[in-house]
């Protein structure tokens, strides 16, 4: 036996290939099923746990288009029913859906110090919205890239994974999605994949820094400021020392208490990191989040947590990670910690610190 949820489209979403859907409360994301992310999350290890999004089983996803139209709602296994409930978050109907999100204009990339076109930061859909009101652009152009596959079927059922969604106690979440380590790409990626991945490896901040920027939005001056994958692979290390700036930048300056108590948590990452055998986070991407409202115009960020800053810093996107032992012989692909997540995850903290004492 089953349940029925509403969806509706994740309006914070700031990057990925596909469109994530959410509950109406906001509270679970609902994110396509890959077998080998879903067995990650079977075989978490404990010391990533406070770091990874809580997982809360398996769905069906199906859209329906009526006359042109498409609906979408979550079929939840009975034993699942429950765990997508709300948890803390904010209602949905408390968040501003005529706040304005933009950002993403492809002629204003050039004015920005750093950043350089070459042919990876091209965006192949040039029609795609590049702001709106009350959804990131780039969350409504990943649900339409769906909707464009269903239009004409009638209906397509989608298995999803049910995960908590880190932005649901933020009113206004302000949020950075990065990329870490120096490979990208899983054991059993094909070569030419793996050519076009050490190409934009090379020619991003990926191999110097061990970091590229996928995607964020900063609340700024009552909008959302955003940037996307494409400006991401054109930054020099300024360049991404720049963004990380404009990411921590509201209408008072830099937010060095935000900084300081992300510093704290990256630091308490690594060290679980450091600690993991044979893992390897291939393609894995850091989530740093924090409440872009200001806590006396919204009294309930400060009840909630005194006088500390909202945060929160997690791992998502478990695709490509490398753990265990494979083949027939059953030998181990990987051993020791893995040091080019490290290495990224040093570098950020460098760069935050440099960034909170200017």
């Amino acid at each position: 036996m089953s349940v029925f949820v509403n969806l509706r489209p994740f309006q914070h979403q700031v990057s990925g290939h596909a469109g994530l859907m959410t509950t109406e409360n906001c509270d679970v994301i609902m994110k396509p099923l890959i077998p080998a992310e879903l067995d990650f999350y079977a075989n978490m290890p404990r010391l990533l746990e406070p770091f990874t999004p809580e997982f809360r089983g398996v769905a069906d996803i199906e859209y329906t288009e009526v006359n042109g139209k498409v609906t979408c709602v979550a079929k939840i296994p009975l034993r699942h029913n429950g765990r997508y409930k709300t948890r803390n978050s904010i209602r949905a109907d408390e968040r501003d859906v005529q706040i304005p999100y933009d950002g993403l204009e492809r002629s204003s990339f050039d004015g920005n110090v750093g950043f350089q076109q070459n042919r990876w930061t091209m965006d192949k859909d040039p029609r795609a919205d590049t702001s709106g009101l009350g959804q990131n652009p780039w969350a409504k152009r990943v649900q339409q890239h769906t909707i464009n596959k269903i239009n004409g079927t009638g209906e397509q059922i989608i298995p999803c994974i049910m995960l908590e969604n880190f932005s649901c106690k933020f009113k206004h979440p302000c949020i950075l999605d990065l990329k870490i380590g120096t490979r990208l790409y899983g054991d059993d990626c094909p070569r030419d994949k793996i050519l076009r991945h050490n190409e934009k490896n090379l020619l991003s901040t990926t191999s110097s820094l061990g970091l590229r920027l996928s995607g964020l939005q900063v609340f700024q001056n009552f909008r959302y400021v955003c940037r996307d994958k494409f400006f991401g692979r054109g930054l020099s290390e300024e360049g991404f020392f720049e963004a990380l700036r404009l990411f921590f930048t509201d209408e008072s300056g830099i937010r060095t208490n935000v900084i300081n108590a992300i510093i704290r948590q990256i630091e308490l990452l690594a060290a679980a990191v450091s600690s993991l055998d044979n893992y390897r986070l291939f393609g894995t991407s850091l989530v740093i989040l924090y409440e872009g409202a200001n806590p006396e115009l919204w009294g309930q960020v400060k009840r909630e947590n005194g006088d500390q800053p909202l945060i929160k810093v997690g791992l998502v996107d478990f695709a490509h990670c490398s753990f265990g032992k494979t083949g027939q012989d059953k030998t181990r692909l990987h051993r020791g910690c893995d040091s080019g997540f490290l290495f990224g995850l040093n570098t950020l903290c460098s760069l935050l610190s440099r960034l909170k004492n200017q």
